[in-house]
């Protein structure tokens, strides 16, 4: 079916239930109910201003501008012309002197480093062979990143009373980039851009589809490998070379499909092959494929895998030389096959088992053969992965539904802990490219994402990345497409969080594992999903949309654990719970949970015609779903039957119904959009130090709910801080008490129509007059909130003074301030698209007196916050942030507010979270 993209109005063939946008990245599903009809192409009408772009771009300079006076560039050119000539008299006179004065002695060279050692290529040796001698390096160890500031403690409520004001001054602003904090040791830029300097060069190491160069054995092996890494590099980063579709990449894989495999490293080589067709399961590719596996199939000795075929007859592991290395990939081109729909007999998967349980050593490690009491980190997790996906695949014919149970096998369980001990999982040692890869692929599968105190992806992507060179490469293509595929893999956005705490957290270990494989074929972007511990900081959280709690008991969580939870929900994340076994006690403790994190509410049975029921499916099953908002969107959902049974036990094919309800949970509280990267996270932790300054926010109390995101000011001030070096200090100010001296720009919001008094719309009145700047916008975009903005607050506040639309050319969207940005065309989320095509106005300004007030009929507050829930009629979140800082930036430094204020020296910590949250989702 043929539709056109809400975002940005492209044509595209969507083949299932939905697809990915190739021109703007979004998120396109096919309606359950009739489609609205399709916008009109933005890009295709001249003069429109509603296009979506990615990034912004400087507004190109105007043809209007008046041209400058001859006699005034005269001026410019004789005075330019006499400081050059002082430059250069002063330049010379510099230059004789010091020709006379004393010459300090010159440093002491600095000693050059001692280069890497790079092991040479061995003789009758595989590239991928950890048996071969060679140099024992010095071991990488990634240290671990410093320690991060303590988290500030849970919000407090500031007092409303206001320091006395001081001279009348104002102060000066000049924004400039606040430099990171280091304890971020990775972004998700710097990934973006190591994985695409690394695609430039594994495309240029190919000529006619073919990597170049003579590898000898070793050749179809290391094409199938580049060619695998460039494959999901094109999922990683957006780059149309890498398109399945694209001349090169579909050039590439029908190469590697007519490649004859020579006897030498064929295991390797025929697993490798199988993985690259597997990534898209093109029709053309399946009888290699298949043919592939049955060789890996057919060279399987127990599980145990050599570079070859096992001698004649060989039936036992003692009768064939084997190694982990070999028997690793050997399981992982089958592993890829079964995932791509190739049968696989239920024996292989127990030979793959029972080989890895019986050579693990005594402290839970693996080796290259044998265990001899020192674990490698590349074998240990390589057993890791390889138990997880034998687990994986035999529980699809046994599943486990039993709850209260160790989640993990011993053997598993001990693989688990030797990766978490010390610097185990980052110590990098033999070949660390080769090792990079096994790390991700035992990371992924069990989806932790700590290990001991380690954040490993993070830590492993930062030294990666300083290890990269200059033309984009790690050493050869080898290690660049190993390097690639830890990098690209590891970067997938999370679909959820799931929690790990003291008790039965993990009746269900492959739920999510499951849910996540659905979702990532459903919606075309691949996903991972993830676990996070109880003990660690609720910002950490936020690296996914969704925290997932589920168990058969009531968990026991003291009060710092529920103010974890309360902080991570405010901070704009949605927290999912689930009953295993359909437990009453679980049920229950829900129902107290979210009384306890939000004491005016409680948890009520979810209509069945809300965006959680058909945002992107509409599930044939009436599963019921209790939920708790705050009138914006949805803070908690929970499950009071066993939806992640059916998760872990069924097929999608048989029980669609439960797959597409948590698809659906995905899809709301992404908001159809393309999802954060995994290290693209919420959470903007605060600078340490002192701004350059301080601008007090006014945030409007008044008799209603006022605050219905408490985190999105706190937040927008840390980023505004990291955007401009200056602070803000968001207060809480009674109407009736607001005035310039207190702060130069307020905020007032609400989820419901406004109702303020007659002494509150004149403290408004009086505060614009004055010389202050109101910014007004409804809290989640309802239109009675936006009717009674204009109805009950413009209307009376200024009677016979409408708002105007903002021109483009408007100081304020033009950008035409120090660190303001160009924001003529609005860029909204696509459920504005969905609900009112481009019938929606532009901001609006009303000027009065010395002041003004800035309306937007569209949520701007959600967009502080970050989020991109489905359902809000809002600005896209970037776009809001800019909007503000602008006006803030206009306020202060454009207009010059008439008063001064009292300027902290401390940012402010946030405001206490509004406990209301209306009966009704």
């Amino acid at each position: 079916m043929k539709m056109a993209c809400p975002s940005c109005g492209q044509w595209l063939e969507i083949p299932g239930r939905a697809a990915t946008c190739p021109n703007c990245g979004s998120l396109v599903t096919i309606p359950v109910a009739p489609p609205l009809p399709p916008p009109p192409q933005l890009r295709d009408q001249p003069g429109t201003t509603f296009e979506r772009p990615r990034r912004y771009q400087p507004s190109p300079q105007r043809d209007d501008q008046p041209i400058m006076p001859p006699w005034v560039r005269a001026l410019i050119i004789i005075g330019c012309v006499g400081l050059l000539a002082f430059i250069l008299i002063e330049a010379t006179i510099y230059g004789v002197k010091s020709r006379f004065a004393a010459k300090p002695p010159p440093p002491p060279a600095l000693p050059t480093p001692a280069p890497t050692p790079v092991s040479p290529p061995q003789k009758n040796t595989s590239i991928f062979s950890e048996s071969a001698p060679m140099p024992s390096p010095t071991p990488t160890v990634v240290p671990a990143p410093p320690t991060a500031p303590p988290a500030p403690p849970a919000p407090q409520a500031p007092a409303t009373t206001t320091a006395s004001v001081t001279t009348p001054t104002a102060p000066s602003f000049h924004p400039t980039t606040a430099p990171a904090p280091k304890e971020e040791i990775v972004t998700d830029e710097a990934i973006n851009a190591a994985i695409a300097k690394g695609v430039d060069y594994l495309v240029s190491r190919f000529e006619d589809g073919k990597l170049k160069g003579d590898l000898g054995p070793q050749y179809v092996g290391a094409d199938a490998l580049c060619v695998l890494a460039l494959l999901h590099a094109g999922q990683a980063i957006s780059d149309e070379r890498l398109n399945i579709h694209n001349t090169f990449m579909a050039g590439a894989v029908d190469a590697l499909r007519s490649m004859q495999i020579g006897v030498g490293v064929e295991t390797y080589t025929h697993s490798l092959r199988a993985q690259a067709l597997a990534v898209y399961n093109r029709k053309e590719d399946r009888s290699v494929l298949d043919a592939d596996v049955r060789w890996l199939l057919a060279a399987s000795v127990k599980g145990g895998y050599t570079y070859g075929k096992p001698p004649e007859g060989a039936t036992q592991p003692s009768q064939s030389p084997w190694d982990n290395s070999n028997s690793q990939y050997g399981a992982l081109g089958c592993w890829a096959a079964a995932e791509a729909g190739l049968s696989i007999p239920p024996s292989y998967w127990i030979d793959v088992q029972s080989h890895w349980e019986s050579c693990q050593g005594k402290g839970g490690e693996w080796q290259y053969q044998q265990p001899n009491g020192n674990g490698a980190l590349s074998m240990t997790s390589a057993g890791v992965n390889m138990l997880f996906v034998a687990n994986e695949q035999l529980s699809a014919l046994r599943p486990e539904t039993q709850i209260a149970r160790p989640p993990f096998s011993p053997n598993l369980q001990a693989g688990l802990d030797w990766l978490a001990k010390g610097d185990n999982c980052v110590t990098l040692s033999g070949y660390p490219a080769y090792t990079l890869y096994g790390m991700e692929r035992a990371g992924l599968a069990c989806g932790f994402k700590m290990f001991g105190a380690h954040d490993w992806f993070r830590e492993l992507a930062a030294a990666t990345i300083k290890q990269q060179a200059p033309n984009g490469a790690w050493g050869g293509e080898i290690d660049t497409a190993f390097s690639l595929l830890f990098l690209s893999r590891g970067r997938h956005p999370l679909l959820m969080n799931k929690l790990h705490f003291v008790g039965a957290w993990d009746n269900r270990p492959r739920d999510l594992a499951k849910l996540t494989k659905f979702t990532s074929k459903e919606t075309e972007r691949p996903l991972n999903w993830q676990v996070v511990s109880l003990d660690t900081d609720w910002s950490q959280w936020l690296d996914a949309p969704i925290l997932y709690i589920a168990s058969h008991e009531a968990p026991i969580f003291n009060d710092d654990d529920y103010a974890k939870l309360r902080a991570f929900i405010m901070a704009g994340g949605l927290l999912f719970t689930q009953a295993d076994g359909d437990s009453p006690q679980f049920n229950q403790w829900a129902e107290v949970m979210a009384i306890k994190l939000f004491p005016t509410g409680e948890l009520k049975d979810l209509p069945r015609d809300h965006y959680v029921y058909n945002a992107l499916f509409k599930p044939q099953d009436n599963i019921p779903l209790r939920a708790l908002w705050n009138g914006t969107r949805l803070l908690i959902v929970h499950s009071p039957t066993d939806i992640a049974k059916r998760w872990q036990a069924k097929d999608p094919r048989s029980d669609r119904a439960a797959f597409e309800l948590g698809a659906n949970l995905f899809v709301y509280a992404t908001g159809m959009q393309v999802p954060r990267n995994r290290v693209d996270t919420l959470d903007i932790p605060a600078l340490p130090g002192k701004p350059a300054g301080t601008i007090p926010i006014a945030r409007l109390k008044y008799d209603g709910d006022w605050d219905p995101e408490p985190w999105a000011w706190t937040r927008t001030s840390r980023w505004f801080r990291r955007k401009t070096s200056i602070g803000l200090t968001p207060t809480p100010v009674d109407i009736e008490k607001l005035s310039v001296d207190v702060a130069p720009f307020a905020h007032l919001t609400g989820t419901a129509p406004f109702n303020l008094s007659e002494t509150q719309i004149a403290a408004l009145r009086k505060y614009v007059r004055d010389g202050g700047v109101l910014l007004i916008d409804p809290c989640g975009g309802f239109l009675p909130v936006a009717q009674s903005i204009r109805a009950d607050i413009l209307a009376r506040a200024f009677p016979g003074v409408g708002p105007a639309e903002l021109k483009t050319d408007h100081p304020l969207i033009a950008g035409r301030g120090e660190g303001m940005d160009q924001l003529a065309r609005p860029q909204v989320r696509p459920f504005v698209f969905m609900k009112m095509g481009q019938k929606f106005t532009r901001p609006l300004l009303l000027e009065s007196g010395k002041g003004a007030v800035l309306i937007s009929d569209l949520d701007l507050t959600s967009g502080l916050l970050g989020t991109n829930t489905f359902g809000i009629l809002g600005y896209d979140p970037e776009y809001a942030q800019l909007l503000v800082k602008n006006a803030i930036l206009w306020t202060v430094n454009g207009r010059g507010p008439v008063h001064a204020w009292t300027t902290p020296t401390t940012e402010a910590a946030g405001t206490q979270p509004a406990t209301t949250a209306p009966s009704t989702p």
